[in-house]
Protein backbone atom coordinates (compact mmCIF):
# COMPACT_ATOMS: atom_id res chain seq x y z
CA UNK A 1 0.00 0.00 0.00
CA UNK A 2 2.90 2.51 0.65
CA UNK A 3 4.61 2.34 -2.50
CA UNK A 4 1.06 2.92 -4.35
CA UNK A 5 1.02 6.11 -2.04
CA UNK A 6 4.37 6.99 -2.90
CA UNK A 7 3.64 6.48 -7.13
CA UNK A 8 0.40 8.16 -6.91
CA UNK A 9 2.33 11.28 -5.06
CA UNK A 10 4.34 11.28 -7.71
CA UNK A 11 2.04 11.12 -10.11
CA UNK A 12 -0.39 13.63 -8.33
CA UNK A 13 2.81 16.14 -7.88
CA UNK A 14 3.76 16.00 -11.84
CA UNK A 15 0.23 16.79 -12.82
CA UNK A 16 0.48 19.70 -11.17
CA UNK A 17 3.38 21.18 -12.37
CA UNK A 18 2.66 20.35 -15.46
CA UNK A 19 -0.72 22.11 -15.21
CA UNK A 20 1.10 25.23 -13.47
CA UNK A 21 3.75 25.40 -16.18
CA UNK A 22 1.29 24.91 -19.40
CA UNK A 23 0.64 28.56 -18.00
CA UNK A 24 3.93 29.77 -19.60
CA UNK A 25 5.56 30.00 -23.02
CA UNK A 26 8.24 26.99 -24.12
CA UNK A 27 11.05 29.60 -23.78
CA UNK A 28 9.67 31.54 -20.74
CA UNK A 29 8.91 28.49 -18.25
CA UNK A 30 10.50 29.62 -15.09
CA UNK A 31 12.42 27.56 -12.95
CA UNK A 32 11.43 25.17 -10.64
CA UNK A 33 12.90 25.08 -7.17
CA UNK A 34 11.81 22.20 -5.28
CA UNK A 35 12.61 21.31 -1.57
CA UNK A 36 14.21 18.03 -0.64
CA UNK A 37 11.22 15.70 -0.28
CA UNK A 38 11.02 16.01 -4.40
CA UNK A 39 13.91 14.30 -4.75
CA UNK A 40 12.08 11.53 -6.70
CA UNK A 41 13.98 10.07 -9.80
CA UNK A 42 10.42 9.30 -11.35
CA UNK A 43 9.73 13.16 -10.68
CA UNK A 44 12.79 14.45 -11.87
CA UNK A 45 13.02 12.25 -14.90
CA UNK A 46 9.65 13.37 -15.81
CA UNK A 47 10.71 17.06 -15.19
CA UNK A 48 14.09 16.71 -17.56
CA UNK A 49 11.77 14.76 -20.31
CA UNK A 50 9.27 17.65 -20.05
CA UNK A 51 11.92 20.30 -20.47
CA UNK A 52 11.05 21.92 -17.19
CA UNK A 53 14.21 23.51 -15.67
CA UNK A 54 14.46 22.35 -12.15
CA UNK A 55 16.77 23.08 -9.43
CA UNK A 56 16.16 20.65 -6.61
CA UNK A 57 17.93 20.72 -2.69
CA UNK A 58 19.00 17.23 -1.65
CA UNK A 59 19.60 15.98 1.74
CA UNK A 60 23.05 14.97 2.73
CA UNK A 61 22.30 11.20 2.96
CA UNK A 62 21.24 11.10 -1.26
CA UNK A 63 23.44 8.86 -2.90
CA UNK A 64 25.07 9.73 -6.49
CA UNK A 65 27.59 8.38 -8.71
CA UNK A 66 29.76 10.29 -10.14
CA UNK A 67 30.84 9.53 -14.05
CA UNK A 68 33.07 6.53 -14.52
CA UNK A 69 32.86 5.12 -10.93
CA UNK A 70 30.79 2.23 -9.96
CA UNK A 71 30.53 2.95 -6.13
CA UNK A 72 28.11 5.58 -5.11
CA UNK A 73 29.12 8.74 -2.27
CA UNK A 74 26.44 10.61 -0.61
CA UNK A 75 26.50 14.51 -1.01
CA UNK A 76 27.71 14.47 2.87
CA UNK A 77 31.10 12.86 2.05
CA UNK A 78 31.97 15.49 -0.64
CA UNK A 79 34.36 17.79 0.79
CA UNK A 80 34.18 21.18 0.39
CA UNK A 81 35.82 24.54 2.23
CA UNK A 82 33.90 28.13 3.55
CA UNK A 83 32.42 30.30 0.73
CA UNK A 84 33.15 27.68 -2.13
CA UNK A 85 31.05 26.57 -4.73
CA UNK A 86 31.35 23.13 -6.24
CA UNK A 87 29.57 21.21 -9.31
CA UNK A 88 29.88 17.17 -10.68
CA UNK A 89 27.97 15.73 -13.06
CA UNK A 90 26.60 12.73 -11.45
CA UNK A 91 24.77 10.30 -11.73
CA UNK A 92 21.61 9.97 -9.33
CA UNK A 93 19.35 6.55 -8.05
CA UNK A 94 21.48 2.86 -7.77
CA UNK A 95 19.02 1.62 -10.57
CA UNK A 96 18.12 4.77 -12.68
CA UNK A 97 21.47 6.60 -13.16
CA UNK A 98 19.92 9.74 -13.89
CA UNK A 99 22.50 12.22 -15.09
CA UNK A 100 21.90 15.31 -13.21
CA UNK A 101 24.56 18.39 -11.94
CA UNK A 102 25.01 18.23 -8.20
CA UNK A 103 25.74 21.89 -6.74
CA UNK A 104 27.30 22.08 -3.67
CA UNK A 105 27.79 25.29 -1.44
CA UNK A 106 28.96 26.43 1.93
CA UNK A 107 28.31 29.78 3.35
CA UNK A 108 30.33 31.99 4.52
CA UNK A 109 30.05 35.27 6.75
CA UNK A 110 28.67 36.56 9.94
CA UNK A 111 25.52 34.50 9.45
CA UNK A 112 27.18 30.72 8.29
CA UNK A 113 24.73 29.10 6.30
CA UNK A 114 25.98 25.71 6.19
CA UNK A 115 26.18 23.38 3.03
CA UNK A 116 23.84 23.20 0.64
CA UNK A 117 23.04 20.14 -2.10
CA UNK A 118 21.32 20.82 -5.15
CA UNK A 119 20.54 18.60 -8.12
CA UNK A 120 19.88 20.11 -11.68
CA UNK A 121 19.11 19.09 -15.06
CA UNK A 122 22.32 18.76 -16.71
CA UNK A 123 23.20 22.30 -18.24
Amino acid sequence: MEKFIHKAKTFWNIVLILAAMSCFPVEFRPLLILDRGYARVALLIQLRQEGIPFLCRAKRSVMVYLQGQRKGKTLGRFKIKPGQFLRYSVLYHSQKKEPLDLIIYFGKGTRNLGISWFLQEPL
